[in-house]
C-alpha cells in the first residue's frame, strides 16, 4: 500500500527542494565552493538568530534546517580531505 502525502506536505517538500541543495548536488562541488557555501549559510543563520530575537521570524524551523545544512556541508568537506 502506497502512502499518500497531503497537499501541505507536498507544498512543503517542493519548497524545501528549491531552497536547500541535495547531498548529490553538494558532492559535485569543489572544496572551495563548499567552504563558501558554509560561510554564506552561517551568515544566514546569524541573521535568523537576530531576526528571531527581534520577533521577525515566522518559521522557527528555518533555523534548524540551516544548522543541518551547515552540518551536512561540513561533513562533506571533511570527507574530501
Amino acid at each position: 500500500m502506497e502512502k499518500r502525502l497531503t497537499n501541505c506536505r507536498l507544498r512543503q517538500n517542493s519548497l524545501n527542494a528549491n531552497i536547500y541543495m541535495k547531498t548529490a548536488e553538494l558532492r559535485q562541488k569543489t572544496k572551495s565552493e563548499l567552504e563558501a557555501l558554509v560561510r554564506d549559510s552561517r551568515e544566514k543563520l546569524r541573521q535568523l538568530y537576530f531576526d528571531l530575537s527581534a520577533g521577525k521570524v515566522k518559521n522557527v524551523r528555518e533555523i534548524r534546517r540551516m544548522k543541518k545544512e551547515i552540518a551536512r556541508t561540513l561533513t562533506l568537506i571533511r570527507n574530501i580531505k
